[in-house]
This record gives C-alpha cells, structure tokens and sequence, in this order.
C-alpha cells in the first residue's frame, strides 16, 4: 500500500491530527484560536523585519504559542496539539524538529510557573531566544538536537 501524504486542509489550514485533537477538546476551540493569533500578533510585533517564516519571529511564535497553551489546556495537551500541527507531509524534517523544538522549550516555560500571565510569558519567551535555546533556522539534514 503506498504512503498517502499528509497534507494541511485548504480551506482550514488544519492538519488532520490538529482537526482530530480539536474534535475530541471542542472546549479547547476558542482558546487555541484566541492564543494562535496572541502569539502570531505579539511575533510580528516584535519581528516586524524578521518575517514569520523560520527565524527569530517563528522561534519566538512557537515558543510563546506553546507557553500560552501550557499554561491555558495544560502540558499534555500543548504538547499533543503543537505535536499534531507540525504532523503533515509537506513540513519539512528540519524546520518540523525546530518547531517542534521551540515547542518544547515554550511547553516547559507555560508549565513552571503558577499562573503566569502573557506578559511573563512572553518575556520568558523573548529571554530564551535571546539566550540562545531557541533555535531560529531548521538543522541540517541528519543534524539532531
């Protein structure tokens, strides 16, 4: 049977398993939309040059993202639901482990503190960048973490 690639819906920009994962948390909806586009907000506002596309904006994103939806759904399910957006054919093996990468790093930051808020996070985000655990373009091939 040959590989069916995985690919983002058209109309939905949603890979499978993010419609998947969204379908069994319907609670979770509004949130993730409401933190996807805080945190692509916050990237443009801080990277106005830098674009959102690898580099420091998308490190930054990914981070500050993934911090927020710790803290809002919980580690678990950050993780799962950042692990099933970067799940799709197309995605590139570098640029997916770096995202899934500053993912991590933004899972740990959301889950440490008791109640931050954006504000805290956001600049705990900026301080890892800024600090170098970010990575902000995708590994060679072969390269790992």
């Amino acid at each position: 049977m040959p590989d069916i690639p995985v690919i983002k819906g058209v109309a939905t920009g949603l890979t499978p398993a993010e419609k998947i994962y969204l379908i069994r948390h319907l609670n979770q909806v509004s949130t993730i939309l409401e933190i996807k586009e805080k945190a692509s907000l916050a990237a443009a506002r801080k990277f106005p040059r830098a674009g959102q596309h690898n580099g420091k904006g998308d490190a930054f994103r990914h981070c500050y993202a993934s911090a927020l939806l710790a803290r809002d759904i919980g580690a678990k399910g950050a993780k799962e639901f950042t692990t099933a957006h970067e799940n799709y054919s197309a995605n590139p093996a570098g640029e997916r482990a770096m995202d899934l990468h500053n993912n991590a790093i933004g899972i740990q930051i959301g889950a440490r503190k008791k109640s931050p808020t954006d504000a805290q996070l956001e600049t705990a985000c900026m301080n890892a960048l800024l600090a170098g655990y970010l990575e902000t373009s995708p590994p060679a091939v072969g390269d790992a973490y």
